[in-house]
């Protein structure tokens, strides 16, 4: 399946909370939780990104750095 797949867009079109969601403003489990900001501040928001994943699913973090 590629990303342009009709089954993919349908799925993350109804699934979506936003590019720029607050993670405490954030209700519910997901499948798919994704955080792209620096070392420092995800390991500050941990329990919470955790805590929106549902059983099963995926946590990917991205854009981590030694230095901010």
């Amino acid at each position: 399946m590629t990303l342009q797949a009709p089954e993919t867009v349908h799925f993350a079109r109804d699934t979506w909370v936003g590019r720029d969601a607050v993670i405490g403003e954030v209700d519910g489990v997901y499948g798919l939780v994704v955080a792209n900001i620096m070392t420092h501040i995800l390991l500050a928001m941990r329990d919470a990104l955790v805590a929106r994943v549902a059983p099963g699913g995926l946590l990917m973090l991205t854009g981590l750095l030694t230095t901010p």
